[in-house]
């Protein structure tokens, strides 16, 4: 699987911002971006590959 490439939305005005996504299920596809990013998973159950 190719990895889909993808780009954090930044606001122009920041360098530095957090974003909260509360979501049921982490993300469907292999991406990947120029940005750094940093996850916190609070929560969760399964199994990433």
């Amino acid at each position: 699987m190719k990895p889909i490439q993808d780009q954090v939305p930044i606001p122009k005005d920041r360098t530095v911002f957090i974003q909260k996504d509360v979501l049921d299920k982490f993300y469907l596809y292999l991406h990947r971006h120029e940005e750094y990013q940093l996850i916190w998973i609070k929560e969760g159950t399964g199994q990433l590959l």
